[in-house]
């Protein structure tokens, strides 16, 4: 089993103020998901249908009890809702069946690491059928601070200790992880990542800009070096997820 992570930045335009999906890179995706063929979970980023308003308003560091916040509650869910719902339709126009579980609907937190409730059974039920499970990074009520963004990259977490898959996969706007900005001249791809090079290059303060509430690249890679002690773990761009699907070397092998 795949479980498969499409980044907010490269399924819509994270830079942007409001919500800008990418159609024809995620019709792109769900085809090669399609034609990977086996089972599959899919966890999907909310890019700039979640992250800028839950940046405005502060989602991130739980309620603060203002109707102008409890509003922006109300719009990210719908806005991530929405996301979620061009993903899945993409997906069906693929040939696939997906399942929403939406965690704003499905689970609760006890602060954005902490998942509570998680509905392992509803994963499981939908994979036993055949169908392919599509969840997303989320507002989440929260036991701790009232609300919280969950994040897709611990989700994946969760889900790679819940449902041992075979190997997971960071799909993102780059061939992978990059040594340096990806913008710099001469950015070259990192094949294996370990724990001695995520130190190296949090030293040079490497990032990817753009609104970002959870936690950016750093916290895509503590999650894949955590996920890297259950499976196989990889960083790959959209041109190698088929391959990777596949079982091939594509983009940056994560180790613990």
């Amino acid at each position: 089993m795949n479980l498969v992570k499409w980044g907010g930045s490269l399924i819509t335009d994270k830079t942007a103020a409001k919500p800008a999906p990418q159609r024809e890179r995620i019709a792109a995706l769900a085809a090669a998901l399609a034609a990977g063929g086996g089972p599959a979970v899919l966890v999907h980023g909310a890019g700039s249908f979640g992250h800028p308003l839950a940046k405005r308003f502060g989602l991130a560091q739980g309620s603060d009890g203002s109707p102008e916040q409890a509003a922006a509650v109300v719009r990210t869910r719908q806005q991530v809702r929405t996301l979620n719902a061009l993903v899945c339709e993409a997906l069906a126009a693929a040939g696939l069946e997906p399942v929403p579980i939406l965690p704003s609907q499905a689970l609760r937190t006890a602060g954005p690491q902490d998942i509570v409730e998680f509905p392992a059974g509803s994963f499981a039920a939908a994979l036993e059928a055949g169908r392919l499970p599509v969840t997303c990074g989320d507002v989440t009520d929260d036991d701790a601070q009232g609300i919280a963004i969950l994040s897709g990259d611990t989700l994946m977490l969760a889900l790679a200790r819940t449902l041992r898959p075979q190997r997971a996969l960071f799909v993102i706007n780059h061939p992978g992880v990059m040594d340096r900005d990806p913008a710099e001249p001469g950015a070259q791809l990192v094949a294996q990542l370990d724990a001695d090079a995520r130190t190296a290059m949090r030293a040079q303060r490497m990032d990817v800009p753009g609104a970002d509430v959870t936690g950016g690249m750093w916290g895509k890679l503590e999650a894949a070096a955590a996920i890297a002690r259950e499976c196989e773990c990889r960083i790959v761009g959209a041109g190698g997820f088929a391959g990777a699907l596949a079982g091939d070397p594509a983009g940056t092998l994560v180790l613990p």
